[in-house]
């Protein structure tokens, strides 16, 4: 996603890192964030189709909460080291299933037979699992709050539709950080 300025408001936007017009330069090296908002890019003639952009998603002119920046920001975090957990166990369960060697007096003849790296690889997919499943519902609660917003709901509904999407927002990434980090 991008950040900026549209028609006078903060606005955010999706975009293809792969469009016409994108020209990302490669100049960010921090082991692997590739999430980021760091590096150089450059822009020339680039569409964005109109559904692809969030207008005013901070608006300085109203109370805050109609603010909507902050839980799609940090509900993006989630997904992003959700993201490089799965990616981390996916490679550990590819390198279990080529590579690794049963302990000796397991009785099994392959690594990915053994008793201990089973049971871990099980509790550690458990947790993914249900991480990933507390994301999806998490973006159910944000998308109700950028609705509620769209269709200008009044300020105590905005203000119960964001403060809930915050609290979901928060403990995915409580849970989400402590799940990557095991993983």
């Amino acid at each position: 996603y991008m950040l900026g300025i549209c028609e006078g408001g903060f606005a955010m936007l999706l975009l293809d890192p792969k469009s016409p017009g994108v020209d990302m330069l490669g100049d960010w090296r921090a082991m692997g964030q590739r999430g980021t908002g760091s590096g150089t890019i450059r822009f020339k003639d680039v569409y964005v189709a109109n559904e692809f952009v969030s207008r005013d998603i901070v608006r300085f002119d109203a109370p805050n909460v109609y603010n909507i920046f902050a839980p799609i920001n940090q509900g993006y975090m989630s997904a992003i080291v959700l993201g490089a957990a799965r990616a981390a166990f996916d490679a550990a369960i590819e390198y279990i299933n080529k590579y690794t060697r049963p302990w000796p007096f397991t009785g099994v003849t392959k690594g990915a037979e053994d008793p201990y790296l089973l049971i871990k690889a099980g509790e550690l997919a458990a947790l993914l699992g249900a991480a990933e499943a507390q994301l999806r519902d998490m973006c159910t609660y944000v998308e109700a709050a950028i609705k509620a917003r769209a269709t200008g709901a009044d300020q105590a509904t905005m203000a119960a539709a964001r403060a809930l999407a915050m609290t979901k927002v928060a403990e995915t990434k409580i849970f989400s950080t402590d799940v990557s980090l095991k993983v």
